[in-house]
């Protein structure tokens, strides 16, 4: 297991510099963790930077065999789709490899806020939540036409730093479930760590039941709960345990947005309804038409 201060030697060194006692990678402090892997600060010696460094949980590495390898392959096919969509508002990736038969991702470090945790401390108003969906939406267009579906959108993964005017700027983290926009099913296991990190409350209906599909429209859907949750603090479809939430989505039971908000203007309230209507079919077709919508009216 890694330890603050623990160094990490990455394979992909020529074999000299894999002699030298210090390693490339020192691990310098815990960031959290996802579905998909835990995530540290460590410090780039080459580079002399600071970077994000993503290895699998600490559970799969001590089972080890042919789970750590599946999620090795898992990691490495992460890097390659985020590494596929160059858009400024995706978190970089700079590295990918495997040391010691353990897989590992370096990517750029995003020093800022999850979504989740602005969200905790007061609701978007209507100027920051435009900036907000126009830079998600452009970064998820762009992995679209890429052939990518991220599926896995919740408040933790949407990061969110400011400039020193001010200004937001997104970064899309976890891609780690991403997959090609063709027919599949694609049912996830909901557990308790999916609905403590706001995964299972954005999961679209198609993810939930058997015979569902991905596409453009799943992760749609899901940005659509995003945002319905960064304008009110709630989520659309709710419930006590992560089975309610999944009925909840199933039935499509959820107060219309302007329940709560009756200050935003009358569209965004049915922009956002529109985004996630139970069936795919009802909801724009892609990323690019329901941008139209935002920048028809000022976005």
């Amino acid at each position: 297991m890694f330890h603050p201060e623990e160094s990490f030697s990455t394979s992909l060194l020529d074999a000299p510099e894999r002699q030298e006692k210090r390693s490339r990678y020192q691990i310098l402090s815990r960031l959290g963790e996802g579905g998909s892997g835990e995530v540290f600060i460590a410090y780039d010696r080459h580079l002399e930077r600071e970077v994000a460094l993503k290895r699998p949980l600490p559970e799969v590495v001590d089972m080890g065999g042919s789970l750590l390898e599946r999620c090795g392959q898992k990691m490495l096919a992460e890097a390659r789709a985020v590494g596929s969509v160059n858009h400024p508002n995706v978190v970089n990736v700079f590295e990918a490899g495997f040391e010691n038969q353990i897989p590992f991702i370096t990517m750029e470090l995003v020093r800022g806020e999850t979504l989740g945790n602005i969200v905790r401390d007061g609701v978007l108003v209507e100027e920051s939540f435009r900036e907000l969906a126009f830079q998600c939406m452009g970064a998820l267009s762009t992995a679209h036409r890429a052939g990518l579906v991220h599926r896995d959108l919740s408040p933790a993964n949407i990061m969110i730093t400011r400039s020193r005017a001010g200004r937001f700027e997104v970064k899309i983290l976890d891609f780690g479930l991403a997959e090609g926009a063709n027919p599949r099913s694609c049912v996830k296991t909901l557990t308790r760590k999916s609905s403590a990190t706001g995964t299972v409350y954005c999961m679209a209906p198609e993810l939930l039941d058997t015979t569902g599909v991905a596409d453009a429209r799943t992760d749609i859907y899901a940005l659509g709960c995003l945002f319905y949750f960064a304008l009110t603090g709630h989520y659309p479809f709710r419930g006590d345990t992560p089975e309610e939430v999944v009925q909840s989505h199933l039935k499509h039971t959820m107060r219309p947005l302007d329940f709560y908000r009756t200050d935003l203007p009358d569209w965004i309230a049915k922009w956002i309804a529109w985004m996630i209507n139970r069936s795919p079919s009802d909801r724009p077709r892609s990323m690019a038409e329901a941008m139209e919508v935002l920048i028809e009216n000022g976005g």
